[in-house]
């Protein structure tokens, strides 16, 4: 048997309602550190107690199963799976007949469409608001032929 469907088949088979740290560090076969670190980003959240910090048993299995495929899971703990996970929940077998069309489009990678661009005319009031700001020249009546941009200034 593997380290990992050892790990397994104690989270499993011998629950417990807390563990310390420590042990959840152990079960799930990872550095005391890499579980502190889970624990500061949110990924596992331990209870205060008296005894120190503790992690329940369902944030460890829910923490456990992102790491262990449940079909892994299932393999560790073998007859006893009933024991340890409903039914419902159990993974099966199912066959399931369809058009082979449909199966290449669920296997085969979707190709980008390509975009056929269409060149639809702005409407007439966003071509107004888009053309730039033109004045004419008589908007500033001491601008005249002839006038230069420094006798503004004055």
């Amino acid at each position: 048997m593997t380290d990992a469907a050892t790990h397994i088949r104690r989270l499993f088979l011998e629950p417990k309602d807390t563990y310390d740290v420590p042990e959840a560090a152990e079960i799930l076969a990872m550095p005391l550190d890499d579980v502190h670190g889970w624990m500061e980003v949110g990924e596992l959240e331990g209870v205060d107690t008296i005894d120190g910090v503790k992690l329940s048993w369902g944030e460890l299995a829910d923490f456990g199963m992102g790491f262990w495929s449940q079909e892994t899971v299932e393999e560790a703990l073998g007859a006893d799976l009933a024991d340890a996970i409903p039914d419902l929940l159990r993974l099966a077998d199912l066959e399931v007949r369809i058009p082979r069309l449909e199966i290449l489009a669920l296997t085969e990678p979707r190709r980008p469409r390509r975009q056929v661009r269409r060149h639809r005319p702005r409407p007439r009031v966003a071509r107004r608001r888009l053309r730039p700001l033109r004045l004419p020249r008589h908007h500033d009546p001491r601008l005249h032929r002839g006038a230069s941009v420094a006798a503004i200034g004055r």
